[in-house]
């Protein structure tokens, strides 16, 4: 039988263990189940290009990781469980984030590739 004192020991245990565990683990499944993928079709080239001249390249920086740059200057934050991928040789872009993200991001991809 347990004793009044371990009973609670136990009980402030479990609530401690929910209060950190619980919102982090709900949050995460809530956040990935709203996530939506857009594939654009795009020139690569164009884009880059562009995307260069609107944000210098770091030293050794990818193209992958200037897209990204590019876009969080932008205000699109691409973070887990988001997820950003940019085939440079079949020309498309594949993305998994919001819809308000993916809205943000085909606008951005439009106006960065069209002609000037």
């Amino acid at each position: 039988m347990k004793t009044p004192l371990a009973s609670l020991l136990g009980l402030s245990l479990a609530l401690a263990l929910s209060g950190i565990a619980g919102p982090t683990n709900e949050n995460t499944k809530a956040s990935a189940q709203n996530l939506h993928t857009r594939q654009f079709k795009i020139s690569t080239d164009t884009l880059m290009r562009n995307v260069r001249k609107l944000l210098p390249p770091k030293a050794g920086e990818s193209n992958h990781d200037l897209l990204v740059r590019f876009l969080k200057e932008k205000k699109v934050d691409i973070q887990k469980p988001a997820t950003l991928s940019l085939d440079e040789k079949k020309g498309f872009l594949l993305v998994r984030t919001s819809l308000g993200d993916l809205d943000k991001i085909e606008d951005l991809v439009a106006q960065t590739t069209s002609k000037k």
